[in-house]
């Protein structure tokens, strides 16, 4: 897979943007861009390139004639046919400061340099530069053979856009990585989720956000586990894995001494776990909230019969370690562990601690 060779027209990611599902999508995702993408009705990756070039402070005073002229493509009006070839693609709205240059030059014969000058003293709004550029650019096309007043109505159209033009190469830049995040996600839904995820650790709006719009493509999510989970999101069987640096509480160290102990050997049952990791030294409150989080729920437990238990389970783990010469060791043949009793969970507790 190489995403420089995707097709500019897959027509999953087309009707993604065009159905505004962009959440997670670079530059897509704000609520003022996906009101003005449902407008725009977008088709092709162009509309895309469009839609970022006019969803800023100065070009958005054109979105609503220029989305009149989309919807009503037959009835633009070009004040000569020899720029309709370069504002076609805009419905005859020049949104892009190249098309300003390209004007200049095809009408007026000026260089790409002089027609940059131009495009610069517009912008400025300078006076004196802008008076000397306009009569350039009217002899310029009455040379090439357009008459003085077609001449006069190019260049105040010109004027009128320039302020407000984007520069078209930075809006094709940003709408190439919207356009590749978009296909990731209609494509690749699992694995594109599980990096959007990975980006917004320690956001907890934005990994809610981002969790409530994967459950909504169908990605699976899994609680986080002390046997499988890692200190990132990671796909298993199609799943998404939480990390367990996602629950308050679990801080890296915690973490990386989880991944250390498993890496001996994988938790057996909830003894095991609390006996190996109370050689760590984590506090009641890590347990806790690791039970809290679901993390030790492969134990075939309840929740609250885990917590109920946990402190004679700390007790247990204090009998059987042997501390000597500064070596922690572990000899569970000293002493049995008690017979867990059943406490049952409230199905609302454990979802309001889990949360």
């Amino acid at each position: 897979f190489n995403i420089l060779r995707i097709p500019f027209n897959d027509k999953k990611t087309l009707k993604l943007v065009h159905d505004v599902d962009t959440v997670g999508i670079f530059q897509l995702e704000s609520e003022g861009m996906k009101n003005l993408l449902r407008q725009m009705k977008t088709s092709r990756f162009e509309d895309i390139v469009a839609t970022i070039a006019l969803f800023r402070p100065g070009p958005m005073e054109n979105i609503p004639e220029y989305i009149q002229a989309r919807q009503n493509p037959d009835k633009v009006i070009y004040p000569v046919e020899a720029i309709k070839p370069i504002v076609e693609s805009t419905f005859g709205i020049m949104i892009y400061q190249e098309q300003i240059m390209q004007v200049a030059q095809r009408m007026a014969g000026f260089s790409l340099a002089k027609a940059d000058l131009l495009r610069k003293a517009m912008s400025k709004k300078n006076a004196g530069d802008l008076s000397k550029l306009e009569e350039a650019f009217i002899r310029g096309c009455v040379a090439n053979g357009f008459t003085e007043e077609i001449a006069r109505a190019v260049y105040a159209l010109i004027f009128k856009f320039a302020n407000y033009g984007f520069n078209k190469s930075h809006s094709v830049a940003y709408a190439m990585i919207s356009y590749q995040m978009a296909y990731l996600k209609a494509n690749y839904p699992d694995l594109f989720f599980v990096a959007l995820l990975n980006s917004v650790i320690g956001s907890e709006s934005k990994t809610y956000e981002y969790l409530q719009e994967a459950k909504a493509h169908n990605v699976k999510v899994a609680n986080p586990s002390v046997n499988y989970s890692m200190g990132h999101y990671v796909l298993e069987n199609g799943t998404i894995r939480f990390p367990l640096l996602i629950i308050k509480g679990v801080g890296t160290a915690l973490n990386q001494a989880i991944l250390t102990e498993r890496s001996k050997g994988m938790f057996n049952d909830f003894y095991d776990f609390v006996v190996r990791m109370s050689t760590y030294r984590i506090s009641k409150a890590n347990f806790e909230a690791l039970i809290d989080a679901g993390a030790l729920d492969d134990f075939q437990l309840s929740r609250n019969t885990m917590k109920a238990w946990l402190q004679d389970a700390l007790a247990y783990a204090d009998m059987v370690r042997i501390e000597h010469n500064q070596q922690i060791y572990i000899d569970t043949s000293l002493v049995k562990p008690l017979t867990l009793v059943v406490v049952k969970d409230d199905p609302l507790d454990k979802a309001e601690n889990e949360r």
